[in-house]
Parts: structure tokens; sequence; C-alpha cells
């Protein structure tokens, strides 16, 4: 593939690709137009309001192949909705792993052999995303970290690629389907303590207590330990250990919904912050399912 078209040719498979799977009845009141699909840095000011979604590739690398013809590409991209509100971000980034998870593999258009590009999400520590958003120079978002990349197959002498379509690179199913959860929860929840240390010191001591009262761990020992469960699952290893704390994790956000669901009157942001702890429970529970167990601790 020419590397003057590569990116270009990528940049539009991305976005057809989530376009195409983003119409439904959950979100395509979310998009509606590929338009609103940007490939724009997430530091960009949108003074019309009209993306949605912010597709920002922040590295190319390139590694050297057997053959001098033959070059391997890796582009990292930065998924970060913006939607106006955190109910619809989640929704929206929710949708997008799943599109990504069934869809190993990418076929861009403009080659002889229509190239076929491995997908992975990629399960960035907390220190990696922090430093990420410093060297943006953009307070911290959730977001989503995408790895496409042209994995070596065959060329031949004059450095033409043999075969149609390259596989996608090999991970067992399990412990890739985890590791996509595992950012989801990490996301959330690096969000949510952060918003936490930003409250005045009366409430911030009072919600950092009442989350080491049910999880037994303070929230930086929670988030250091979701880093490590990244860690883990990058390198399959077992994940046996991580099992109580996410179960823990998962008791407190439904401690969390029990508080909002116990107040006499329900007030529209209450409702959609029911929503969003709901989505939070699923993420966590989807989580355990996946490091095989049940959810019902």
């Amino acid at each position: 593939m020419a590397e003057k078209t590569f990116i270009q040719n990528i940049d539009t498979a991305l976005r057809n690709l989530i376009w195409n799977g983003l119409k439904d009845q959950t979100t395509e009141r979310i998009i509606v137009n590929q338009e609103q699909i940007s490939f724009s840095s997430p530091k960009d000011n949108d003074p019309h309001g009209n993306r949605k979604l912010s597709i920002f590739l922040y590295n190319i690398s390139r590694g050297s192949s057997e053959n001098k013809n033959c070059a391997f590409f890796a582009l990292s991209y930065l998924l970060t909705p913006f939607t106006g509100n955190d109910t619809d971000d989640h929704l929206l980034l929710g949708k997008v792993i799943q599109i990504f998870s069934e869809t190993p593999q990418i076929i861009c258009s403009g080659t002889k052999a229509n190239e076929g590009l491995a997908v992975k999400i990629d399960s960035l520590s907390l220190d990696s995303l922090i430093k990420l958003w410093n060297a943006l120079g953009t307070p911290f978002r959730i977001s989503l970290s995408l790895t496409i990349s042209n994995t070596e197959k065959p060329c031949d002498s004059k450095g033409e690629a043999v075969g149609a379509v390259i596989p996608p690179e090999k991970t067992p199913a399990d412990t890739g389907h985890a590791a996509q959860l595992h950012q989801l929860v990490l996301n959330t929840f690096a969000e949510e303590s952060k918003s936490w240390k930003n409250r005045n010191i009366f409430v911030r001591e009072w919600v950092l207590q009442d989350f080491k009262r049910n999880t037994s761990m303070d929230a930086d020992e929670m988030l250091s330990l979701l880093d490590d469960l990244g860690e883990t699952l990058k390198q399959h290893g077992s994940a046996a250990r991580f099992v109580k704390p996410m179960g823990l994790l998962l008791g407190y956000y439904e401690h969390q919904l029990e508080q909002l669901k116990g107040a006499q009157r329900v007030t529209h942001r209450q409702k959609e912050n029911i929503k969003t702890v709901n989505a939070w429970i699923k993420n966590v529970k989807d989580l355990l399912e996946a490091l095989g167990k049940s959810p019902n601790l």
C-alpha cells in the first residue's frame, strides 16, 4: 500500500465502519450524519457543536520487514466522544467497542489486494492515559485508544503483497474481550475518581470515605489495581486475584444506584444518573463474566 494513501484509506475505513455500526435505535439519535465523526484533535474547539466523535491519529510507527521492499505500519488513534452528556458519551463509546469487538479486521480500498488490517483496542495504563492527555494539553476525557496495523504477509521480489487478506493478530478471544471491557471500566472509574477530587473538601472526604467503607480500598488503590489488571490481561496472565476487587467495585456501583433510587423526588438529572450507573454496573458484570467468574458474588 502506498504510504501517501495508507492513512487516508484507514481514516475512510474507520469512519465508514463506525457510521454503519451506529445505525440502530440506541445511537442513531446521537450521531445523525458522517460529518459528526471528525478526525480533529480532541483539543480543537467545535464552535458549532457538530462534532460528536473525534478519531484522532496520535502516533504512527513503522517497522522493517525481512524483505526491505515491505513495511509494517501501526497507526494509533484516540477515539473521544463529544455528545454533550456523560450518559450518551458512555453509550456511544460502548457501541464503538462493540463494533470493533465484532470486527477484528477491516478492509481498506485503494489497493490491488484490498489489504486486511488488524484492529486492536489498546489497554493503556492510567499513567499512559494521563501522559497522553497532558501532551494534548487538554483535560482528561473518557476515550478509547485503538491501533490499526498491516500485519506482515509474504511479498514478492518487487515488494508486491501476496494474498488478498491479512489475518488479525491472534490473541485468546476471552482475553481480548476482557481487555476491551477492562478499558471501559478503567476509563469510567478514572473519570469518576478524578471528579471526586475536584469537589469541595467536605463532599470530597465524604465520597472517598463512602467508597472505602463499601470496598475496603482507597480510590487510588482501585485505580492501581485496575492498571495491574490491564497489564495482566495484556500479558495473558491469570486474572483470578482481580475477581474479588471487581466484585467490590460492582457492589459500590450498586450502592450508588440504591442511593439514587432512594431519593424522595427523582429529578430528570437523577434519572440520567441512574441510567449512567446502570451502564457502569453492566460493564463491570460483563468484565467479571469475561474473567470467567459469575457477577453474582
